[in-house]
């Protein structure tokens, strides 16, 4: 049976076999939803998001909506001066901290548990980013950069 109507209680929903988040279940998102991704089904069961439930646990809005328990993990890159106003215009997360330096290049700080949306996107900056922190992404971006390589001999 339908709960109580509330903020909390919620339809459950599926597209293609795939849940649903239950704010696709706002008003207008429905239709939107649809339009991009097919139909969406809502079934006859539902459910009740507990009080102390917190989605930025789970998902970084900055970097997509992929479900990953892990930890946030700091990040600092450092953008060169010819990109320096493009990175300085915009917020690219919630926690950023951004500082340009003396010789026209931006340090930009924040802190993210989404390590493979991270990683795409430092790469599609290619030359222009250099990663100074966490050693991991530094070897993960060497790593990629070696294999692009390899695809062009």
């Amino acid at each position: 049976t339908e709960p109580n109507s509330g903020l909390n209680h919620f339809r459950y929903a599926i597209t293609h076999g795939i849940p649903v988040l239950p704010l696709m279940q706002e008003p207008g998102l429905t239709a939107r939803f649809n339009e991009v991704c097919g139909n969406i089904q809502f079934l006859d069961k539902y459910f009740t998001i507990p009080e102390d439930f917190d989605i930025n646990k789970y998902v970084d809005l900055s970097f997509g909506i992929w479900n990953n328990k892990e930890p946030a993990i700091e990040y600092e890159l450092l953008f060169s001066k010819e990109v320096s106003t493009y990175i300085m215009e915009r917020e690219w997360h919630s926690n950023q901290i951004i500082e340009q330096k003396n010789d026209g290049s931006v340090l930009l700080k924040f802190s993210s548990n989404q390590k493979q949306q991270v990683l795409s996107w430092i790469l599609g900056f290619g030359n222009v980013v250099k990663v100074l922190n966490p050693p991991e992404l530094v070897k993960a971006v060497k790593e990629k950069a070696m294999l692009m390589l390899k695809t062009y001999d």
